[in-house]
């Protein structure tokens, strides 16, 4: 039992590796700290637990008269304990998913050491990203010993990220290995502008604790990366105030050292005087279970599931030598710009529109969302019709292809945030319609990226191809001999025979006396059947078709849509006519007329039934007995 409640305590000490045992004399709790003493977190954890050790034993209301003896041990990058001691990672990866859904990815490049710690975290961010419909397109994998991976290793995996299409790359690895990553990356030219690049909270750590050079800054512009929230209060500041005496300059203060410190100066609430005879882990466990503290990290609990309560992260832009916060993560409300303090006080909301975060400068210095794909030609087939040429036609002359559906595709293009290169495909002979059957396909034999043209959504389609938002009615109709008919008062007659007719009231005087009887105040209603539409197809899971919607949406909004539309398909349209027939119009006053007076005839025919008082709770009104009474 003892690693579960090594692991219960190490989300609340997320170091590179630390267990702790207490045992007790009568005077004394032996406090036990293992880290690797060489890493920046190992460094400011045994500055903050030798700090929080000394507050402790000079206040007695703590521990009264027992006292705090910490031991400090260097793991030395031990495997097994960094086994045990590893942080769990799942809401770290919660937030990078929300963030690569946010900015509408969803194939990235996952970058780390190949040990069991970091392959865990992957798995954990695999996951997150599925339940996004998001995937890890490659994993590229850093062979570490002794946590050194030489430069030529690094620039080998590198390099075949660079021919992959994806340019979404998440790096999750040790500090000074991830350093390297984005040295080499910028030396092959993956710092500049269409790349993307998420790192996890090592990055912040390093930020905070070191001053970065102005070298090192050069090749870490633009990433993106996230760190553990800590909210502000007074006792945090008063910490982060007296920290250059403690650690005499040697490196800056981060949130895993406020972590570090709150699980020492906390033992009154931890209950460590119980623990004077440590019999087992169970102890030990449903201690830390039962925590309910305030410390410089805010309020320290655990929920039902054993995982902390109200998990949160700050976002982070690398810009200049430094960073600047373009918004938070939290587990009940997602990414947001408001303080995580404020959103705690509301209730929790995940809406894509509650979803925002500020301004980013991503690598390359620029504020434009880069395509994450490599910036090559999209294929777009097109189909090259004999008929209904509003829709597409070519141009064998000019040497291009127009129409209705290509307006609207290159309106839309024109509208997404970042460029997208094109080029128009023809497909068919020209002498006969091409199978759209076919022309779907070849979108998934990768032959087109996209297709565009009058293509409906029929079943097959949808299983393996994605469409964009339609933009018009299909337009299919049922085609009959149209015969002259005379127009009479009387022609609402002529759809059904004189049987047909009398059926129908024998009917309609049965479900009335059922209807009386049953004493029914309601009736079904009917919808109509859907439409076809008309579309765009592109690849299952296309980043580009969820774009491309968003678009025709807002052509749709903007009224360019209906320009275009008017433009191809209100050449030659037939009229419709909007005058009545003189006939026809007295047929309708008569029916309207006799619906009205109707009711009225029924509702004063006097009641033949008994009056007496209704046995049923709530009877029915005059009005409707009344008029139930004749049936």
């Amino acid at each position: 039992m003892l690693d579960k409640a090594t692991k219960i305590l190490l989300w609340a000490i997320p170091l590179s590796s630390l267990f702790i045992t207490a045992f007790s004399a009568e005077d004394a709790i032996n406090i036990v700290a293992i880290f690797s003493l060489g890493t920046i977190n190992g460094k400011v954890a045994k500055i903050a637990m030798a700090a929080a050790t000394a507050d402790v034993n000079s206040d007695p209301t703590i521990l009264g008269a027992s006292k705090l003896l910490l031991s400090v041990y260097d793991s030395n990058f031990s495997g097994f304990l960094g086994i045990i001691g590893a942080p769990n990672d799942l809401f770290q990866m919660a937030a990078i998913a929300d963030a690569i859904s946010f900015y509408s990815y969803r194939e990235v490049v996952a970058i780390f050491p190949d040990d069991e710690q970091s392959r865990g975290s992957i798995i954990a961010l695999s996951e997150k990203l599925a339940e996004r419909r998001c995937r890890i397109f490659y994993k590229a994998l850093l062979s570490l010993e002794s946590f050194a991976t030489t430069t030529d290793d690094i620039m080998k995996e590198l390099v075949k990220v660079s021919f992959l299409e994806s340019r979404v790359i998440i790096v999750h690895a040790y500090a000074d290995v991830c350093l390297k990553v984005f040295d080499v990356a910028h030396k092959l030219g993956m710092m500049e502008k269409g790349y993307v690049w998420f790192a996890t909270a090592w990055l912040s750590t390093v930020l905070d604790s070191v001053v970065v050079s102005a070298e090192t800054a050069k090749f870490l512009q633009g990433v993106l990366a996230v760190r553990p929230h800590t909210p502000d209060s007074e006792w945090k500041r008063d910490f982060v105030s007296r920290w250059e005496k403690l650690s005499n300059g040697s490196v800056d203060l981060n949130p895993y050292c406020l972590y570090a410190y709150d699980t020492s100066v906390d033992g009154e609430a931890l209950n460590l005087g119980s623990l004077s005879r440590f019999e087992g882990g169970e102890l030990l466990l449903r201690c830390l279970l039962k925590t309910n503290i305030t410390g410089l990290t805010g309020k320290i609990a655990f929920d039902a599931e054993k995982s902390v309560m109200r998990p949160a992260f700050d976002i982070l832009n690398v810009v200049g030598r430094g960073y600047k916060m373009i918004g938070y993560w939290s587990n009940c409300s997602g990414l947001s710009v408001l303080p995580l303090e404020i959103l705690y006080s509301k209730a929790p909301n995940r809406s894509s529109s509650s979803q925002k975060l500020r301004v980013v400068v991503w690598p390359g210095q620029t504020t434009m969302k880069p395509f994450p794909n490599k910036a090559r030609q999209l294929r777009i087939g097109i189909p090259d019709r004999v008929s209904y040429k509003d829709f597409v036609s070519s141009d064998e002359n000019m040497n291009e292809v127009r129409g209705y559906c290509i307006d609207v595709f290159v309106a839309a293009a024109g509208l997404l945030p970042y460029a997208v290169p094109y080029e128009f495909i023809l497909v068919g002979d020209g002498q006969a319609n091409p199978s759209y059957n076919e022309l779907t396909h070849m979108i998934v034999s990768n032959r087109f990226d996209a297709v565009v043209g009058d293509i409906a959504i029929v079943t097959n389609r949808t299983k393996t191809v994605d469409f964009t938002q339609p933009y018009t009615e299909s337009g299919l109709v049922v085609v009959a001999p149209l015969r002259k008919l005379n127009s009479s008062p009387w022609a609402i007659m002529r759809p059904f025979t004189l049987s047909m007719w009398l059926v129908t009231g024998l009917f309609f005087l049965i479900i009335g006396f059922v209807v009386w009887i049953l004493e029914h105040k309601h009736n079904d209603e009917f919808r109509g059947p859907p439409r076809k539409q008309l579309i765009t197809a592109f690849p299952r899971d296309s980043q580009l078709a969820m774009d491309l919607s968003t678009a025709i949406l807002t052509l749709s909004e903007n009224g360019e849509l209906e320009n275009i539309h008017n433009k191809w398909l209100n050449k030659g349209a037939c009229t419709l006519s909007h005058s009545l027939d003189s006939r026809a119009l007295h047929a309708f006053l008569r029916c309207s007329s006799t619906a009205a007076l109707l009711p009225s005839s029924i509702s004063t025919t006097p009641s033949p039934l008994p009056r007496h008082p209704h046995p049923h709770p709530h009877p029915p009104t005059p009005e409707v007995f009344r008029a139930s009474c004749p049936l």
